[in-house]
Formats: structure tokens, C-alpha cells, sequence
């Protein structure tokens, strides 16, 4: 059986969908990858990895049942791993909502691939409530200003406390100096505060919001993103 994993932001521009395909490209090393891009994303992860000229058939494609799994993937493969993608639409409207939407890609895919990852939605701006239920992790990245905190616990009454076990949040653009001011929770602090396990923290890095393509080059730019990639597959 496929191993589900949700990789989620409480905000927009959290470096979301970089991560999650950090975490593809480590899973692919050992084993058969699936990566779905159903984010809004302004740069999808087609674009990121290269691939977007290839896109027939995209996400909602397949959730509308205009396609089949096997017609909406198409394959990234480098020098040391290859994984199937699914991509996002094109077109930024171009949209599907249905709570159940993670149970259709259980029964679509549960037993084609060892890892599955989900680029999601951010959460916060999104109007739908989703069954997480079958998800076995949920990667959750959000900034911890104090201003944001009313979010991230809306975020987090999104997810459901039934899920919170499987919850596993990164905290991204964290400054000790802003900390030191009172104007950013520490890890500690906000694992106390919304009783969640936080697997660790990223520093601000403007960065990676210019990358075009990701390659050998950018390789230093994403440092954090591949340490803490690695650590969240350690808990996968």
C-alpha cells in the first residue's frame, strides 16, 4: 500500500512546493514516486523541475474524470532518481474542490507507488474543508510571527485534531533577531502554545522565490530546504 503524504503552508510563498519536491527526490532514490501538484502556486512544480512543455493532461483533469491516472502523469528523471508527476493546470483558474478529494487519489493509486506526495492548497485562504482522514503525514510549513498565530490555529482546526499525530510542521523565514524583539515565536514556544510536534525551522532566504529552474546550481540556495527534507523523511 502507497504511504500518503500532504504538504501544506498556512500562507502563500512558503517554499511549499519546493519542499515537497525535495521530498520526492529523496524518496525516488529508493523507491517508485508519485508527485501531485494540486497547488495554486504561482510556479508549479512542472516549471520548477523543467517539465511544464510536457503537461497534456493535469490535475484536474484527472479529478473531473476527463483523463486516467495513466494519461494525467508524466515522468522527471535525473542523473540519480526519476519520479511520476501529475501537474498542476496551466491555467491559474482552472480549478477542482471536493472534500474528498484525498480519498480519490487512495482509490486511484494506493497500491501503484511505495510514496505519494501532495503539493497542497495553502490553507488558510482555502474555502474548502477536506477529509484528511488516510493521510499518513501532513507536512504543515508557516511563519511564526506572533501576528500570525490566529492563522496558524485556523489552519490547524482545518486539519482536525484527529489529525494532529500525523502533523509535522516546519516553521520557514525564522530570524532570532526578530525573535529576541517579541515579534517570533521559537520553536519551543510554539510547539507549547498549539501543542504540535515541530520537526524544525528555516531561515528567511529570498532566495529561492527567484529560482526559475531547480539544478545543480541552486543546490546551496535550497540547503535548508534539503536538510529539513531530509529530516521529515526520516518521520515518513
Amino acid at each position: 500500500m502507497s504511504k500518503f503524504t500532504l504538504v501544506t503552508s498556512c500562507n502563500g510563498k512558503q517554499g511549499k512546493t519546493i519542499l515537497a519536491i525535495e521530498i520526492a527526490k529523496i524518496l525516488a532514490m529508493k523507491h517508485k514516486v508519485l508527485f501531485v501538484d494540486m497547488s495554486k502556486s504561482t510556479k508549479s512544480a512542472a516549471s520548477y523541475l523543467g517539465n511544464d512543455e510536457n503537461i497534456i493532461y493535469d490535475f484536474v483533469d484527472l479529478m473531473s474524470g476527463m483523463c486516467s491516472g495513466e494519461e494525467a502523469t508524466i515522468k522527471y528523471q535525473d542523473d540519480t532518481y526519476s519520479f511520476d508527476l501529475i501537474p498542476a493546470p496551466r491555467l491559474k483558474n482552472k480549478t477542482f474542490k471536493d472534500s474528498k478529494m484525498f480519498e480519490k487519489f487512495f482509490m486511484i493509486f494506493s497500491k501503484s507507488y511505495d510514496y505519494i506526495i501532495i503539493d497542497g492548497i495553502d490553507l488558510y485562504q482555502d474555502d474548502v474543508y477536506y477529509d484528511y482522514d488516510g493521510l499518513d503525514k501532513i507536512v504543515f510549513i508557516t511563519e511564526s510571527k506572533t501576528e500570525d498565530l490566529k492563522k496558524i490555529d485556523s489552519c490547524i482546526q482545518k486539519i482536525g485534531k484527529e489529525n494532529i499525530e500525523n502533523l509535522l510542521t516546519v516553521i520557514n523565514k525564522f530570524s532570532k533577531t526578530e525573535m529576541l524583539k517579541g515579534r517570533m515565536y521559537n520553536q519551543k514556544e510554539l510547539e507549547e502554545m498549539m501543542r504540535i510536534n515541530i520537526i524544525g525551522d528555516m531561515g528567511f532566504n529570498s532566495d529561492y522565490e527567484s529560482i526559475e529552474v531547480m539544478n545543480n546550481q541552486t543546490g546551496q540556495i535550497l540547503k535548508d530546504f534539503k536538510a529539513i527534507a531530509a529530516k521529515i523523511v526520516e518521520k515518513l
